[in-house]
């Protein structure tokens, strides 16, 4: 095969998404607001198929951006990592590519043509049992009850949210599919999504591998037994150790999430996906080293960069200086390019945590005593 990987993206090729607020997207990493495409790009499910989004001028752009190579706005929450020598959702989305053989010459060919749905990522539901430092209402209806409990004037907190798209299932077209992957809130809390899985026909039960991306808390085998298909992939969101990862992801367990990672891993292919942050940085490293001692892969970084003050532009240079010296210099390039510390936003970061700390078991003092030495800054 070919040495494909640099131009081109499974996911942009073969693949599409349904977000949380029902556009079709690429993957879940793109950033389309940031696209430098005069045209149409946003396509509604209740205006749009998926086949129609996927047949349109924009994804065919896009696609043939990136087959000549050209680092395209949208897509920089994956080659900014890249740069660094870090795994990216593309360059995981790639690995199909040992699958599905494919060479430079065809990709080249179909860059512009309608091509099969091989890929579907579907944002079914907010239903979530956690309440994350860095999420939103959207994506965690535990937040929206945390928000309710204590108002606070960075957010909106005179509503709640909640949405369901699970019927969306029923319209996926199955003919070529291969890969189905469910992002949350939190999908293993939600039976309906199990029984409507449980739905899905033998035959694609047994030639698609069905993706979970979970916060780990839930029984991943008892859970993937229940769906009935033959392969199934957990990527599990962890972004510290131990006890760092139970204050950034708020209800989280630690050991009970060891417990279910490593218990998954004797059965299924696991994987644990981070997102670096402000939060949770010092206990990156940590968590990191855990993945090596326990042989678990580490699949991806991502960073936080909404809202503004729960990114790194939030911290003072003294305070990345301590940051520097706990990480390892790729993850630490990563976070730092093109930062910009802004002393409102420090402000920001450090009103958020008060407010955060008023319903959490810890502080964030005591987790991690380095921001003891900037706070007053």
């Amino acid at each position: 095969m070919d040495n494909i990987n640099n131009n081109f993206c499974f996911a942009a090729w073969f693949g599409a998404r349904l977000s949380d607020d029902g556009h079709f997207l690429p993957c879940c990493s793109i950033r389309p607001e940031e696209t430098e495409y005069t045209g149409q790009s946003k396509y509604h499910k209740d205006s749009s198929s998926v086949e129609e989004y996927r047949r349109s001028p924009y994804h065919q752009w896009l696609r043939e951006q990136i087959s000549q190579g050209n680092p395209v706005k949208e897509c920089r929450r994956c080659w900014e990592p890249e740069e660094q020598g870090l795994s990216s959702l593309r360059t995981l989305s790639n690995k199909n590519l040992d699958r599905y053989p494919l060479n430079k010459k065809l990709l080249d060919k179909i860059a512009g043509k309608e091509l099969p749905l091989m890929f579907m990522d579907l944002d079914l539901s907010n239903a979530c049992n956690f309440a994350c430092a860095m999420c939103n209402t959207g994506n965690s209806t535990k937040i929206s009850h945390e928000h309710l409990k204590t108002p606070s004037d960075l957010f909106d907190t005179t509503k709640t949210m909640y949405y369901d798209e699970i019927d969306y299932l029923d319209k996926i077209p199955t003919k070529h599919l291969r890969n189905l992957k469910v992002i949350g809130g939190e999908p293993l809390v939600n039976r309906k999504l199990l029984k409507k899985l449980q739905q899905f026909p033998q035959d694609v039960k047994e030639k698609t591998e069905l993706i979970f991306v979970t916060n780990g808390s839930k029984n991943l085998v008892d859970y993937a037994e229940q769906t009935g298909f033959r392969s199934i992939t957990f990527s599990i969101s962890i972004d510290a150790f131990g006890k760092g990862n139970d204050y950034v992801r708020k209800h989280s367990n630690w050991d009970t999430i060891v417990k279910h990672t490593l218990e998954a891993k004797l059965k299924y292919d696991v994987s644990i996906i981070t997102t670096l942050q402000p939060l949770g940085i010092f206990g990156v490293s940590d968590l990191i080293n855990w993945c090596v001692k326990n042989n678990v892969i580490h699949g991806s970084f991502g960073k936080v960069e909404v809202p503004d003050y729960l990114g790194f532009n939030s911290f003072p240079d003294e305070l990345m200086e301590l940051v520097k010296e706990s990480l390892p210099s790729d993850i630490f390039a990563y976070i730092n390019k093109n930062r910009k510390y802004d002393p409102q936003l420090w402000i920001k970061f450090k009103k958020f945590v008060e407010w955060y700390d008023v319903t959490s078991k810890q502080k964030l003092l005591d987790v991690y005593p380095q921001f003891k030495e900037v706070w007053n800054i």
